[in-house]
Parts: structure tokens; sequence; C-alpha cells
């Protein structure tokens, strides 16, 4: 294998003591301070290593919960993780290899912990709030705690409505109010916890003792993850988003603590900036926005109002020719809006059976337009078939119905030999 920063010792290889325990004593529930020896360390990268302790106060990542952060002596703890009953420190440092046998002090990173298990209970009170209001049916199908935020994955068949999200989301605030206790019962047998009401992960294992987390009458899970005193701890909660985790799995992820009064504010400082644009103030936003809107639509109409009118006008290129009985009428709309100029086409066929309708669009992409009335569909004229022949003097193509079509072209400097040759094109559709 790979030589570690240490002289021939391989890179997966492991030193530990002669009385390295085969697991590792957790004292995080109690405490996130120790004096604990160090009894084994894999050597992983240059300046990087895995240490284990006898005892330690790092939550190792499991069931959700992201893994304790902290120090080691004067090394840095980037996670903590859990094999086969040890708990594996990553640090990161020089000359690491002294520590093997000694006792170091170790500290947790309380602030990042408190935040996590802000999340963690969170988490258990959300999941208490969804078999409330959306039924038994709702079951964990995984979950993320961290300092940030949390995620929660449940069984569940369709998307919630924004009234439940916000039915949910009071729940778990109105509990985080009663500034409930969160009682643990350690080393509880499995039989009793279940009498007790305790919701188990589907799936899961467990041994004859189990770990249950009790918020009043509220909610009982079996759980090893570290959570806060009381309910209040955890302060505002807001859910951040729901969507769709998998089939029949929904996902709602959301913050609290520090995190939700960060996401307030921001909130509060988009909406007074968002009113500010609209001189207004934030009360009265919404007010504000539906006027806004319904302004636009009323310009908008003006505009469509005054194009058709100066289209019907003739300031856009027209011609009118009689093509073996059957009259032409071919239109240069220019960059007009497409809406406006497929409307004063259907104006201009209106009422003219005899009539073949031509027109064309050049903006940001080249649109030809036809409409063929009743009595010179009569007579052979096919607006699909024409106008697939005109697009194709343009660099296009497309086509459609007798009665009507559409196509594409891709040089606007041949649309004018287009048009022209629409004509001829027609009157080789009619005998």
């Amino acid at each position: 294998g790979d030589k570690s920063a240490y002289g021939d010792l391989e890179a997966t290889e492991e030193l530990k003591t002669d009385d390295a325990p085969d697991t590792t004593e957790f004292l995080g529930y109690s405490s996130t301070e120790s004096v604990s020896r160090v009894t084994r360390i894999r050597h992983t990268a240059p300046g990087k290593a895995k240490v284990a302790l006898d005892r330690t106060p790092f939550y190792a990542e499991s069931g959700g919960q992201t893994g304790d952060t902290g120090v080691i002596g004067s090394y840095r703890v980037i996670n903590t993780t859990k094999s086969a009953g040890i708990f594996w420190h990553d640090i990161e440092g020089e000359d690491m290899e002294w520590l093997l046998g000694n006792e170091v002090e170790v500290r947790v990173e309380s602030p990042r912990r408190s935040k996590t298990q802000r999340h963690h209970t969170a988490t258990h009170l959300l999941q208490a709030s969804l078999r409330h209001h959306l039924g038994t049916s709702v079951n964990q199908a995984g979950s993320y705690n961290g300092p940030d935020n949390l995620r929660f994955d449940f069984t569940h068949g369709k998307a919630l409505s924004q009234e439940e999200i916000s039915k949910v989301e009071q729940t778990v605030n109105e509990e985080i109010l009663k500034n409930t206790t969160v009682v643990t019962y350690a080393d509880l047998p499995i039989a009793e916890a279940k009498a007790k009401g305790a919701m188990a992960l589907f799936g899961e294992k467990y041994g004859d003792k189990v770990r249950m987390v009790e918020i009043g009458e509220f909610s009982k899970e079996l759980c090893g993850g570290t959570h806060v005193r009381t309910t209040g701890e955890i302060g505002l909660f807001k859910i951040v988003s729901e969507s769709s985790a998998a089939s029949g799995v929904r996902r709602i992820e959301a913050v609290c603590g520090e995190a939700a009064y960060a996401l307030v504010n921001q909130q509060q400082s988009d909406l007074k900036e968002a009113a500010s644009l609209l001189k207004t103030n934030p009360k009265e936003i919404v007010q504000a926005v539906e006027k806004t809107l319904e302004q636009l639509k009323e310009e908008r109409k003006k505009r469509e109002k005054a194009e058709m009118a100066a289209m019907s006008g003739g300031s856009a290129q027209t011609e009118t020719q009689d093509v073996k009985g059957v009259t032409l009428w071919v239109k240069n709309f220019g960059d007009a809006d497409q809406k406006v100029a497929s409307q004063a086409i259907d104006n201009e066929a209106n009422g003219k059976p005899n009539q073949v309708t031509l027109g064309v669009v050049v903006g940001e992409k080249i649109t030809f337009m036809c409409k063929v009335g009743p009595d010179a569909l009569a007579k052979g004229a096919h607006a699909g078939n024409l106008l697939r022949e005109v697009a194709k003097i343009a660099g296009g193509g497309g086509g459609g119905q007798a009665a009507f079509a559409t196509a594409g072209g891709r040089d606007a400097t041949k649309v004018d030999d287009a048009l022209s040759a629409a004509g001829e094109l027609l009157g080789s559709q009619l005998p």
C-alpha cells in the first residue's frame, strides 16, 4: 500500500497500545470535555490521521446526526465516526505519533454541538407533528441533523399543501414554547420502550436494551443522538422547503435557533428591498405587486392595440395580387410582436374566403404564418405546402394543415425573396 509520512508504516496500518479496548466509552451525553488516553492511530495521509481514545465526549456520526468537531490536545478534530464500537476522530496536524499511549485534554466544539442538538430534537418534534396532521402512515425514511439545518425524509404519497406545511410548523413551535423537559431513558428494555409508545425506525435492528428520548406525551422515539435539555432551547423553528425525495417519499428541510433567526432577518431584508423598489412599505407589498402587474397588463394591451393599428394602417410592407383567381395577401411585419402579427393575419383573413393570407415576423427568429380561406382551399391552395416551399428559400422549413400553417426561417436576408416567390409557388398549386 501507500507509504505514510511516518517512515515504513503503511497508510492503512494501525498503531495501538497493548491494552487498547475493543470499544470506546462514550461520555458525550453528559460532558463535552475529558482527559482521555490515545489508544489507536491510523495515519491516512500526510498531516492527517484517525485517532481512537479509551473514552470520548465526541459524538460519532450516526442516526442522521453529524459527527462532532473540536480538539484533541493541540490537534483539530474535523469529524468523528464510529466502526465496530470504536470512535475514530479525524485529526489534522504534524508529528502525531507521540500521542499513542498518552493522556490528552479533549474538548468538543460546544457551540456547534448545541446547534446540532437543537436541530435533532426539532426533528423529533417535526415527525410527531407530521403524524399528528397527516396520519400515522407517516414514517421516517431518512434524516440529517447538522449545525446549520435539518433534513427529514418521510413516507407520504403526495406533496403537502401550504396550509398543511403551516400547521405542521405551527405545532412544532407550540411544542417548543411549552419548554417541555426532554427525558432520556438509557438501557431501557425494548419491550418496556414499546409499551411506552416509543417509535422505532422501520427495518432498524435493536438490542435487548435501548435508549428512548421522550418529549412529554408528544414524542417518544428510540434514539442514540444528543438532545437539548428542554424544548425551549430549540428557539424558533422554520420550514424552508418541502419537496419530493423519491417515489412515495417527501422531504422537509428546516432550520431552528440561530439559523432560523438568520433566515427571518434575510427574508425581512429582502422584503424591505422589494418594497423600496415598488415605492411602498412592506405591509402593503402584496397590493403594490398586484397593482404593478395590472399596470403592466394594461400597458401591454395598449402596446398591442397600437401595433395592430399601425399594421392595419399599412406601415409594414404589404402586397396583394391575383393568382389564377385567388387573392394572395402578403405582409412583412418586421420585428413586430408575433402574437400581434398573428392577430393581424386573423383579422385580415376574416370574411375573405377566396384569400390566401401570408405574413412573416423577422425578430429574434423568423416565423412565417399562412391562412387559406375555404373557397381558396376548394381551388387547391394549401397553407402547409406553400409555407414549406417559401421557408426553404429563407433557409428554413416547416408546414402544417391546409387551412393554417407556420414555418421557420434562418436567413433574414432571404425573407423578401421568399415572399416574392409566394405568388409563383401558389400558382403551382392551382389549376
